[in-house]
């Protein structure tokens, strides 16, 4: 766990059980139950509607851009890029989100009988599939637990926003999509909470142990791509950096950052903004549908989102399914094993996405 203080004992050996199958405080029969129910339970209603008849979004006559009325949120603009890989260049321009914000992805965890459990939300979002995926503890952008949007406080939110250092065990920003999002990034977080806290959660959600994670993650569309990306952090812990005495796996982690370092060096990206109305493949369609002219990559669509187990409900561009993708992209990750180690460069097949 990437923290400041050493891992306790008691902790480390937490994590480990909680890697072990039938261990956790829930039977993976209830949890499938549980599933099932939140997954019927679901009461979001989606109608795509034009994006100059969103309440609360305004395009700029000038730009073309779209942007929320209280400034916040995030704004719909355009950007022209040059990319030079080596010898070769190439030259494109596309609609993006620029959102300033920092948000909170931040999962919490509770040792409970000597294993670890991680809190993770029943959540449904509009551009889901199925609806209901399993999500952090808290997925909230700072417009979000503003409550720039007049609704109510996300749940959980201040044991993320100042908690003591020694509860913390993973914090470390991370960059969103940047084929969709400009220089976005969030804060992964892993916080513990005491023994005592938060015997009871609310229904929609439950107390997890790694190895049921796991074994959801064998199912299509159930946990949430932020899950993952949090529960990645728990990969490089305190405890797994200690071993790097060993010369072998010194030099790989080396070799790793050199080949990193390397790859930065060849791609060189220049970028520059502009506004919607200056793309040259891009154009609303008569529907208000901002897309692109031959019906490629993605498009920009606007709704009307009605849900009661969210902090509010209306008219809005929905992130998650403001862009949604043509056709599928295909993210890999070749592995192979050598002398017990195992090394793993990640591949990226860009399918139809720009």
């Amino acid at each position: 766990m990437n923290r400041r203080h050493p891992v306790a004992p008691k902790l480390r050996a937490a994590l480990q059980n909680s890697r072990l199958p039938d261990n956790g405080l829930n039977r993976d029969v209830d949890i499938d139950a549980w599933v099932a129910e939140q997954r019927v339970r679901g009461t979001l209603s989606v109608q795509v509607k034009p994006l100059s008849e969103l309440d609360g979004w305004q395009e700029d006559p000038k730009t073309g851009n779209i942007s929320h009325v209280s400034g916040r949120f995030f704004t719909l603009t355009g950007i022209h890029v040059r990319h030079r890989y080596r010898d070769q260049e190439i030259e494109w321009d596309q609609p993006i989100i620029d959102q300033a914000e920092i948000g909170i992805l931040g999962i919490l965890v509770k040792v409970i009988d000597n294993v670890l459990h991680f809190c993770l939300q029943a959540k449904e979002e509009p551009g889901n599939l199925h609806g209901v995926q399993l999500s952090p503890t808290v997925q909230a952008t700072y417009s979000n637990y503003m409550q720039s949007h007049g609704g109510s406080r996300p749940l959980f939110i201040d044991h993320f926003l100042s908690p003591a250092p020694e509860k913390v065990l993973y914090a470390k920003l991370q960059s969103e999509d940047g084929g969709r999002f400009l220089y976005k990034s969030n804060r992964n977080m892993i916080v513990q909470v005491g023994s005592h806290e938060l015997d009871a959660l609310p229904p929609d959600f439950l107390w997890l142990t790694l190895a049921q994670i796991s074994r959801l993650l064998l199912q299509d569309n159930l946990v949430h791509a932020t899950t993952r990306s949090i529960l990645c952090g728990l990969l490089l812990t305190h405890d797994s950096i200690a071993p790097l005495g060993n010369r072998t796996l010194q030099q790989r982690l080396f070799a790793t950052l050199q080949w990193y370092d390397d790859q930065a060096a060849i791609n060189h990206f220049q970028l520059k903004r502009i506004g919607l109305n200056a793309l040259s493949e891009w154009s609303m369609t008569k529907g208000g549908i901002f897309a692109h002219k031959q019906n490629r990559f993605f498009q920009i669509i606007g709704l009307r989102v009605t849900v009661s187990s969210r902090e509010v409900a209306g008219d809005g561009i929905n992130r998650s399914s403001t862009i949604p993708k043509r056709g599928s992209s295909v993210w890999s990750c070749a592995a192979r094993r050598t002398s017990a180690i195992s090394s793993c460069r990640p591949r990226r097949s860009r399918g139809t996405a720009p």
